[in-house]
């Protein structure tokens, strides 16, 4: 049985650096390629004052590619060689990371109003720690022994 009415919905947009587990998270009201080119600049521009490139695996979903969307054309465009998206239809490791986030967050149940849950989600995001971060995506620069990430947002509260 379906719940009767329209549900809002907000998407939550995240970017991992593979080495050190900074998070870059961000919610929209839709699956919309605004959000991720603005995170593919913070990206880029992270990576320029470090003196590299900005790398990104991503999934073919339509905002994810140049054929898909036009403002992300435009963004490649723009940056040149200074960004290089990766195309994956699997194994994206931010995922797991997102598994995380439904474990502790939306899955619970807890929350009554979605902008509650939008708040739980914001301080899990501001909350999780690097080190766990890269832990939960399986890096190889994480460090040994860390906390399961579920504990994140009771410490937080």
């Amino acid at each position: 049985m379906q719940a009767p009415g329209t549900n809002a919905k907000q998407y939550g947009f995240g970017l991992v650096d593979w080495r050190d587990g900074t998070l870059d998270f961000e919610l929209a009201d839709g699956r919309r390629a605004a959000p991720l080119c603005a995170q593919l600049r913070r990206a880029v521009a992270r990576s320029r004052s470090r003196g590299r490139i900005a790398m990104v695996i991503l999934d073919n979903l339509g905002i994810h590619t140049p054929k898909g969307s036009r403002l992300l054309r435009g963004l490649l465009a723009e940056l040149g060689e200074d960004l290089v998206l990766v195309y994956t239809p699997d194994a994206n490791r931010i995922e797991w990371l997102w598994r995380a986030l439904r474990r502790t967050v939306t899955h619970t149940h807890r929350r009554r109003t979605l902008t509650e849950l939008l708040a739980d989600a914001q301080r899990w995001a501001h909350t999780i720690t690097p080190a766990q971060v890269l832990s939960q995506i399986g890096s190889p620069f994480a460090p040994d022994q860390q906390p399961p990430v579920g504990e994140v947002l009771n410490h937080a509260a």
